[in-house]
């Protein structure tokens, strides 16, 4: 854990837009986590057991809504796309998903965008 106590120590005064370039930079970040993803400790699952806590991704593709999720065997096709505003396709989506396992707060959600350059 060397490696992250010495990132969190030299990026704790800087902003979140500076400790992400620091990121992207840090070699010895790099070099841990590649020696940990290694090491092989997570047992794959088989396809029929049960996991409540996994990641699951939405696309807009030629149009169409798709969520992306391990565990079903394809993707699944929500919706119509209207533009390129994936927040906006799959708000609905979504909040159906949150609704489903009533009072369960575990839910996280990462955006990946273009940088805006400008």
């Amino acid at each position: 854990h060397k490696p992250l106590s010495q990132f969190l120590e030299t990026t704790k005064l800087m902003t979140p837009e500076q400790r992400a370039e620091h990121l992207q930079h840090a070699l010895d970040m790099a070099s841990a986590n590649d020696e940990v993803a290694e090491e092989g400790e997570s047992r794959v699952l088989d396809r029929e057991e049960h996991v409540n806590l996994h990641f699951v991704c939405f696309v807009n593709s030629n149009d169409e809504v798709y969520e992306l999720d391990g565990r079903q065997p394809h993707p699944i096709k929500h919706s119509s796309a209207t533009g390129n505003d994936l927040l906006r396709n799959t708000k609905n989506v979504i909040q159906k998903l949150i609704q489903s396992v009533s009072g369960d707060i575990r839910f996280s959600m990462l955006a990946l965008t273009k940088a805006d350059r400008s």
